[in-house]
């Protein structure tokens, strides 16, 4: 498996405007790597980024030259924390970080540096210069690694002081530097293992700043690097790895507890699939392992469900039965340190919400009734689209989907889609109460979790569509399932419903779920 360094300033940092693209080019660059099957780590002493592989080394202000002294600094972080020490002793920072990564010939550093040199006023020769030196550094010795040379983007006017000729801007000051760089590698070292890399960047992929990238300029670095590493044949495709067989439980889905992501110990990493999932497309599968005081249900990793800006969410297919029916469940909790009311999960069964699940404060189990079709099922689990855009979500582990009984006769002709609504509060005690829901004896959800206080004047109202088979005199089943009570009203787990709403037609009548019972709204 090849190592790769990330070496250079903030714009290997990842520092942007526009927090859509954590890590910089970094994040996108693994999911290409990843998405095309290809074996890499990525080192350095510095992480960053809410990422899979967050390691590099890009030091933000630091110039070419810094690199090649020796060097003993304590890094920080941008919110000023520290971070940690580079110490290289008498040798250079670059041979120390390089040391420490334990590079071998087979492995690669990837540099993009000297954005910082135009800024104090270096001209594009003394750059060139202090670059030859660095390159000397890292590839003078037989053992040394590759290295993938990146030009500059140019950058939005001309903000800085000039290099002592007013009448160079800093933008021929980046022109003649990657003109230099191109002769470099053209002349010597490229026969020494430097491949020069296009970063293929324009003001149109500048941040605000106009220095730094957005994050359409650091996929266009992320995919300049991709191109270039494929192409030189510096990263190796891994071997397919076997789908693990259903668990002897019978489960259809694979990797139900998220174990094959990589992710160290109270650590979380984002990836854009793991074996037998897929984000939804512009998110990220966000995978913690016993994260921020939370320990899984089953194996070690877990999901939060929401990642960054957008509404995210992931799916997996399956090859169900048609006709028979399957039941799905998970455990979900809400995040501790965020609001429970903005992390409900919207459960999807080929394509159609069969289930809103809203978590409570520790870990409980949600459940529910599906039923396979023709060719391929697929299960998506989004976040609802009204609580999207917060980075913070609901966390969910051991996802499983069985089936129960025989297979029944496969649907004829296209389903309708009926719409339920259900308005309830609830008393918690010792956890919050639940209640399953059917129509008609049909099961529409096996488990709902209410986080509403009724005292404080809270309510509900989860939504469910589906074909519920109606005939025109339909009753409508909600079953309280986990009374609780201790000698106190203070001490009373209660369920109250407000009103049931079916394709429209509302029956008001309220009802108080005092004991473990089932009630019945008739339309």
């Amino acid at each position: 498996m090849t190592r790769i360094m990330p070496f250079g300033d903030s714009n290997t940092y990842g520092m942007y405007e526009n927090l859509s693209s954590p890590g910089g080019y970094r994040g996108p660059l693994q999911d290409m790597l990843r998405g095309g099957k290809l074996g890499f780590d990525l080192v350095g002493l510095d992480r960053d980024g809410r990422i899979g592989d967050a390691d590099h080394n890009g030091y933000p202000g630091k110039m070419i030259d810094w690199f090649t002294r020796p060097v003993n600094e304590a890094i920080r972080d941008r919110d000023g924390s520290y971070s940690h020490t580079i110490d290289s002793g008498s040798g250079t920072a670059v041979r120390f970080l390089i040391e420490q990564a334990g590079m071998t010939p087979d492995d690669v550093v990837l540099i993009h540096l000297g954005t910082n040199d135009v800024r104090l006023g270096d001209s594009a020769g003394t750059m060139l210069a202090e670059m030859r030196v660095l390159l000397d550094q890292i590839v003078g010795s037989g053992a040394s690694p590759m290295v993938q040379l990146m030009t500059l983007a140019p950058v939005r006017g001309d903000i800085w002081a000039a290099d002592g000729d007013p009448g160079r801007t800093n933008n021929d000051t980046i022109r003649a530097f990657n003109e230099g760089l191109e002769r470099m590698v053209a002349e010597g070292y490229g026969a020494l293992g430097v491949t020069l890399v296009d970063s293929g960047v324009t003001t149109a992929g500048l941040s605000p700043d106009g220095v730094h990238m957005n994050a359409a300029g650091y996929a266009s670095m992320a995919r300049a690097w991709f191109e270039s590493l494929v192409a030189t044949g510096q990263v190796e495709a891994l071997p397919e790895p076997p789908l693990p067989p259903p668990p002897a439980s019978g489960n259809l889905l694979v990797n139900g507890s998220f174990e094959t992501a990589g992710v160290g110990s109270d650590q979380h990493g984002a990836f854009q699939s793991l074996q037998g999932w897929t984000a939804l497309t512009g998110g990220r599968i966000e995978v913690w392992n016993n994260h921020k005081g939370v320990r899984a249900t089953e194996g070690v990793n877990f999901l939060e469900l929401d990642f960054a800006g957008g509404r995210d969410g992931f799916f997996q297919d399956i090859e169900a039965t048609a006709g028979r029916s399957y039941s799905l469940g998970f455990d979900l909790r809400a995040r501790p340190d965020r609001a429970v009311w903005t992390q409900d999960v919207e459960v999807v069964w080929n394509d159609r919400v069969v289930a809103v699940a809203k978590p409570g404060k520790d870990w409980g189990s949600f459940t529910a009734t599906v039923t396979g079709q023709s060719g391929t099922d697929r299960l998506t689990i989004r976040e609802v689209a009204s609580q999207a855009g917060d980075g913070h979500g609901a966390l969910l582990d051991n996802f499983r989907l069985v089936a129960n009984g025989a297979a029944a006769a496969p649907p004829e002709g296209p389903r309708g889609e009926d719409t339920l609504v259900v308005k309830v509060s609830g008393d918690s005690f010792k956890g919050d109460p639940a209640f399953a829901l059917s129509v008609n004896g049909r099961v529409v959800s096996a488990s709902t979790t209410v986080t509403a206080d009724r005292a404080a004047g809270e309510w509900d109202s989860f939504v469910f569509r589906g074909d519920f088979g109606l005939d025109g005199s339909d009753r409508v089943a909600i079953t309280f399932l986990n009374d609780r009570y201790e000698g106190s009203a203070d001490r009373d787990r209660n369920l109250y419903v407000d009103e049931v709403v079916l394709n429209g037609e509302v029956n008001g009548r309220d009802e108080s779920f005092h004991q473990t019972r089932t009630d019945y709204w008739d339309f």
